[in-house]
């Protein structure tokens, strides 16, 4: 039972990141802030912002 309620939080999570959106231009995010998810950029932004994209984490598709 308890593994059933932490697959559901677990894609609850997903559903949820996949939803984000780049905080400078609402384009739909594909990169975060490691450990910080209330911080979500679209490539270009990402790029832009942190040049390299190895500071920052993939949001799973």
């Amino acid at each position: 039972m308890k593994s059933l309620i932490n697959k559901v939080k677990k894609e609850e999570k997903k559903a949820m990141l996949q939803k984000r959106k780049c905080v400078i231009c609402q384009a739909p995010a594909r990169f975060k802030v490691k450990g910080l998810d209330n911080l979500a950029y679209c490539k270009p932004c990402a790029q832009e912002a942190f040049r390299y994209l190895s500071y920052l984490e993939k949001i799973p598709t």
